[in-house]
């Protein structure tokens, strides 16, 4: 998973896959994830508030009013 820093708003985002290099640069490797699900892996969703201008991540499908569900980012291993 990618560290991407937006040009204008310095906001910080995740992703496996590269994004719009007009608007984001890529920095280093944050961490690994899994692209597929296997056996034990749960999903990561990717969260945007529009009014805050943030990105949140869990694995909840939903977390509360305001935030809109971009959809699914990679899948990782639970904290046991």
């Amino acid at each position: 998973v990618y560290k991407f820093l937006h040009k204008i708003d310095s906001v910080f985002l995740y992703a496996i896959d590269s994004l719009n290099s007009d608007v984001w640069e890529k920095k280093e490797t944050a961490f690994y994830a899994l692209n597929d699900s296997i056996s034990g892996s749960i999903p990561i969703y990717r969260f945007y508030h529009k009014i805050d201008n943030d990105y949140y991540y869990t694995s909840k499908g939903s977390i509360g009013e305001g935030w809109n569900n971009i959809g699914l980012e990679f899948y990782a291993f639970p904290d046991k």
